[in-house]
């Protein structure tokens, strides 16, 4: 439920119109400092040129804000720290090819509660 809003933002905005040839979306689930951390990455047309064509269309979509605030607030309450990053990926010509979000999934391991707890 946490990463299908991105992995959506993906689709619908990136690869919108048919500008991308062969359209690619990674996803990568990988601990980092003690964290689990969740790598989207895409081939599509790059946020500025995405929010352009938003910015024609009448429905506005709150899902990824609503996303991020759900991700900092479950981290809150589990006592971890938020981490949330956009990278806007460019080539040498500063033309846009595609964009990486990263971001920590909050966790609770069940396993430290019961070592905790014994």
């Amino acid at each position: 439920m946490i990463i299908q809003p991105y992995i959506e933002n993906c689709i619908k905005h990136a690869f919108g119109e048919a500008t991308v040839i062969e359209g690619m979306i990674q996803l990568h689930l990988f601990w980092k400092d003690e964290k689990l951390l969740c790598r989207i990455e895409d081939n599509g047309i790059g946020r500025e040129k995405a929010a352009t064509k938003k910015s024609e269309q009448k429905h506005k979509s709150a899902a990824l804000s609503i996303t991020a605030q759900r991700l900092q607030l479950t981290s809150s309450s589990l006592n971890q720290k938020f981490y949330f990053e956009i990278i806007d990926k460019k080539d040498s010509n500063e033309v846009p090819t595609g964009t990486i979000v990263i971001f920590a999934l909050p966790y609770k391991n069940s396993l430290d509660d019961k070592s905790n707890n014994s």
